[in-house]
């Protein structure tokens, strides 16, 4: 995409070629006057025909830039490693500091150029916090360093003084690269394209007077006509006055009467703080009392689909679920206590082959969530069962998934699962294919 960067074109670097018997004038199109030239300077030479080339540069890609910056860093890591030698925790430089600053200035221009960016300014070279960190590279001492005191041995001191090294290159080789990418980030331009056209001679001169204009020259005098009423206003007298401005004459009242008027609006403020206090005491008293009221109405309507619900258990309809044997007695003064006769065992029903618990099944279950979440005291022994459709093997899985279905829907619901004991029975207990050996059997028992 092409960046047209501002409205008026600015004649930053023109040269003359000869092409075809015209004058072509190359202009490279930057954001912003580089040169620091301005527009002086820059004319089209005299040509009855003029080309004009117009190049347009956009800030590189990051691809570009990450090649750069890998290529960039990579030499200069492999430069800093090879102008030291390491010895005894100390470091000694192989090249004198200026010569390692200019040495590494040249790497990174010589990889702009490798590149072909177009600079929109110069790499000026590293900055001066480099040429310190290179020159205090000589004068660090391990002793003083704090790895020194988690020395122990000989052995330790060692890898200590090798780590003490390289971490004050490596802050130099960061530092390096930093300034390094924060130039290409702002300073480097690829090549977008050109636009070309000719221009006559009549339009020459109009570029031309528009270079030569001076801002600082006497602009010509505009002729406007007024009507005569206008004149006639701008003529007359102003006769408008502007009432004194009365100030008191003593400094000490005025101060007196801002600091009443600042008492006056704090009363203002607390008497309005105090009203709105109020609103929210009452805004939350209605809305706790209507949340009374909803949890009343909702704590009624769940009580009646858990009667609804024990009276389905107690019908034995045959169709999902079924409670067999005697009703056990929880004794109030143990867990929570508030469910004081619960089924020894409840049968919930499949479909044939089936494992999935339906509708039915499902609200059946919620009933003995409700009631392990009312009684701690209680656990449930999970027994899945299968008919004598298919093979002893298939029957068996069959069985097994459904008591890991009921299981499933159980610790769902979040109660514990270390509650649970289940088992699988298969078909073993059936002697035909029957509606009623397609079951898993819950037994409660209590800890």
């Amino acid at each position: 995409m092409r960046h047209y960067l501002t409205l008026v074109i600015f004649f930053l670097s023109a040269f003359v070629l000869s092409a075809n018997g015209q004058n072509v004038t190359i202009v490279n199109h930057f954001k912003g006057d580089t040169t620091g030239r301005g527009l002086e300077g820059f004319r089209l030479s005299g040509s009855e025909q003029h080309s004009i080339i117009i190049n347009y540069y956009e800030p590189a890609e990051k691809s570009d830039l990450d090649r750069l910056s890998e290529l960039v860093g990579a030499s200069l890591n492999f430069y800093i490693d090879q102008s030291v030698e390491i010895s005894n925790g100390k470091i000694r430089l192989k090249r004198p500091q200026k010569e390692m600053i200019k040495e590494m200035n040249e790497i990174v221009q010589s990889a702009i150029k490798y590149y072909n960016f177009t600079e929109k300014e110069n790499f000026n070279g590293f900055s001066k916090e480099i040429e310190n960190k290179i020159g205090g590279l000589e004068r660090l001492d391990f002793d003083s360093s704090p790895f020194a005191t988690q020395a122990s041995d000989a052995g330790s001191k060692k890898r200590l003084q090798y780590y003490f090294v390289q971490k004050e290159l490596n802050d130099l080789k960061l530092m390096a690269n930093l300034e390094v990418g924060n130039y290409s980030n702002t300073s480097l331009l690829v090549y977008a394209g050109s636009d070309a056209a000719s221009i006559d001679a009549a339009t020459r001169d109009s570029l031309l007077k528009l270079l030569e204009y001076d801002p600082g020259a006497t602009l010509d005098p505009i002729q406007i006509n007024y009507s005569q009423a206008t004149k006639s206003m701008l003529s007359a007298t102003d006769h408008s006055t502007l009432g004194a401005l009365t100030t008191s004459a003593n400094p000490h009242d005025f101060n007196e009467k801002v600091i009443q008027m600042l008492e006056q609006n704090n009363n203002r403020l607390e008497t309005m703080q105090s009203q709105i206090d109020d609103l929210r005491a009452e805004q939350l008293r209605q809305f706790q009392a209507q949340q009374d009221k909803t949890n009343a109405q909702v704590q009624s309507q769940l009580d009646d689909l858990r009667a609804m619900i024990v009276e389905l258990v107690k019908m034995n309809s045959g169709s999902a679920i079924a409670s067999t044997g005697p009703e056990i007695f929880i004794d109030p003064n143990r867990g929570k206590g508030t469910v004081l006769n619960v089924p020894n065992l409840i049968d919930i029903y499949f479909p044939k082959g089936g494992t999935q618990l339906n509708t039915e099944s499902k609200l059946a279950l919620n009933e003995v969530v409700d009631i392990l979440a009312r009684n701690t005291s209680l656990n449930v022994v999970i027994t899945g069962y299968a008919d004598k459709t298919g093979s002893a093997v298939t029957n068996l899985l069959i069985s097994q998934e459904r008591a890991r279905e009921v299981k499933k829907f159980m610790t769902a619901s979040g109660l514990e699962a270390s509650r649970f004991v289940t088992r699988y029975l298969g078909d073993s207990s059936s002697v035909s294919e029957n509606a009623n050996d397609r079951k898993v059997v819950l037994e409660f028992v209590t800890r």
